[in-house]
């Protein structure tokens, strides 16, 4: 018998052209040995289903496989939306992922015949286009690669109930059949330990959002003045400030601080949702008059440098992008919880404001203070460098092995 499986072993070393001498190694080491030239991969036998450990005649080659350096198929936007968020996000992952060894294939998700007419040689997928994701797509490519390659998409969580409620309803339906290789992606433990997954947890996943270094000087306590509130049309939309009544808040602010000057950027155009708490257009005319909005503008971070503070009104946004860079140029954000991102990112180097009236005491607090401002905006620089995607790319390739090392666990 054990001659047998001698044999089977030389048979299999055969085909797949493994060296003589196999070091055993650890699952991490395998992910991170030296690479050789991909070999061909046997036919009815995937690379994935090797790397497993997957009985071949009851043979388990788990323990003597050399692998490959981590190859990645990054489906996201390439050619199309040029200069859009996701589409800066998308050059961000696929550079520092290649600086630190990985091998990535980057395909636009437009593209659709590209990926879906030829299989890829890869240790994971990564579907990073929310515009274009579907479930219907997302089967086409689950399809082709089967259960052993896992495939992590973008869950665009963001605290919504709405939201959560369509994201597990695609859990169970992309992960059924006999499939549980599609994960989804969120940008905080917070949010993929949620309770609201339940028993859809195991296939949430926390990756690190990638935010650009910004090289910014950050502009002294005396040059700068007045307050940001962010992009004035999110700000009116109750959706994503969780039913917070703006015109009740900009009228607290104004009694209160009437020296101080509130702005707003409009850039994001959002259609209007009948279910605004403010849709009173006297209050709507007040708001109006007592924000300062100015458009968009490329330059927007160093604009916002200006500014003593930033006050963030959203808190059901995937992300919010602006005020992690904001922390660039030394601009002190006071932000609402926002366990699916802020929460994770800023920790105590940003104010976590909880009512009105504790927002004004921070304020208060804060803004007319030289000695407390100096220091808060110290942490808000250093925290900015250690969140920056150049920090962050070996935390993001070793978080996208623990997710192929978690799925191989489960075969």
């Amino acid at each position: 018998m054990k001659s047998e499986k001698r044999s089977v072993k030389k048979q299999i070393k055969a085909r797949i052209g493994l060296p003589k001498q196999i070091k055993k190694m650890g699952i991490r080491d395998k992910l991170r040995a030296p690479t050789t030239p991909p070999r061909p991969i046997p036919v009815g036998l995937s690379r994935s289903e090797i790397r497993i450990g997957r009985n071949i005649n009851n043979v388990s080659l788990v323990n003597n496989i050399n692998l490959n350096k981590l190859r990645i198929l990054f489906l996201g936007r390439k050619n199309s939306h040029y200069g859009s968020g996701i589409y800066m996000s998308a050059q961000m992952i696929v550079n520092s992922l290649k600086v630190v060894g990985v091998d990535v294939t980057y395909t636009d998700t437009h593209d659709e015949v590209s990926y879906l007419s030829v299989k890829y040689d890869v240790d994971l997928i990564w579907f990073y286009d929310d515009g274009a994701y579907s479930t219907k797509l997302i089967r086409k490519i689950r399809n082709l690669y089967g259960n052993g390659v896992p495939i992590l998409v973008n869950s665009m969580y963001n605290q919504d109930n709405k939201r959560t409620k369509q994201i597990i309803k695609d859990n169970k339906s992309l992960n059924s059949n006999g499939y549980c290789n599609v994960y989804f992606g969120v940008f905080t433990k917070e949010a993929e330990n949620q309770n609201v997954f339940n028993d859809n947890i195991f296939n949430f996943f926390s990756i690190p959002k990638t935010i650009r270094n910004v090289n910014l000087s950050a502009l002294k306590y005396n040059e700068r003045k007045d307050i940001f509130l962010g992009d004035y049309n999110k700000l009116m939309n109750s959706e994503l400030t969780d039913n917070l009544n703006i015109y009740k808040l900009i009228l607290k602010l104004k009694s209160e601080f009437n020296d101080i000057n509130l702005y707003a950027v409009n850039h994001h155009p959002i259609p209007k949702i009948s279910g605004n708490v403010v849709n009173n257009s006297a209050e709507i005319e007040y708001i109006k008059n007592n924000i300062n909005v100015f458009s968009y503008r490329k330059d927007l971070i160093s604009r916002i440098g200006e500014f003593r503070l930033y006050v963030c009104l959203i808190n059901k946004e995937t992300f919010s992008m602006v005020p992690a860079e904001a922390q660039s140029v030394g601009t002190i954000v006071l932000y609402r919880n926002m366990p699916q991102s802020l929460n994770s990112y800023f920790y105590y180097s940003a104010y976590m404001w909880e009512s009105t009236d504790d927002l004004i005491n921070v304020i208060r607090k804060i803004y007319y203070d030289e000695n407390v401002w100096n220091e808060l905006s110290s942490n808000s620089i250093l925290n900015h460098k250690r969140n920056t995607v150049d920090n962050m790319k070996h935390i993001l390739n070793l978080e996208l092995e623990k997710l192929i090392i978690r799925h191989k666990k489960r075969l």
